[in-house]
């Protein structure tokens, strides 16, 4: 499996607070210093995650695509842009739950006799 995406974590900048901002993101640092309250960004935030990979002639196919369809059920839920390659099919990058329906109805769909070739 194949997940071409930035960490979760990557620091991106800082942003004027605004009410309703999570506490735990905000830069008390910048409190400190006697500075207007700053929230800190990361990359996750309306990003795009790339492009899962499905890989068809893995040696645990059935692992593999258990793999990646925990992959989109989990940007889904942090609403994080991806897309999916699969052999010659792409979907587009997109989120939410249609979007990931759309991905899982396509993993669904690989047959299960794959892997090594035996």
């Amino acid at each position: 499996m194949q997940c071409l995406c930035p960490g979760h974590d990557d620091f991106e900048g800082l942003k004027a607070y605004s009410s309703g901002d999570p506490l735990n993101r905000i830069a008390w640092q910048t409190v400190a210093k006697g500075r207007d309250p700053a929230v800190k960004i990361f990359s996750e935030q309306g990003g795009q995650a790339g492009y899962l990979k499905v890989n068809t002639h893995s040696a645990n196919l059935e692992q593999h695509l258990s793999q990646v369809a925990y992959q989109a059920v989990t940007l889904c839920q942090q609403n994080i842009s991806y897309g999916l390659q699969l052999d010659q099919q792409t979907i587009a990058h997109n989120s939410g739950l249609e979007h990931r329906n759309r991905c899982l109805a396509l993993l669904a769909g690989i047959p299960a006799t794959g892997g090594s070739s035996g």
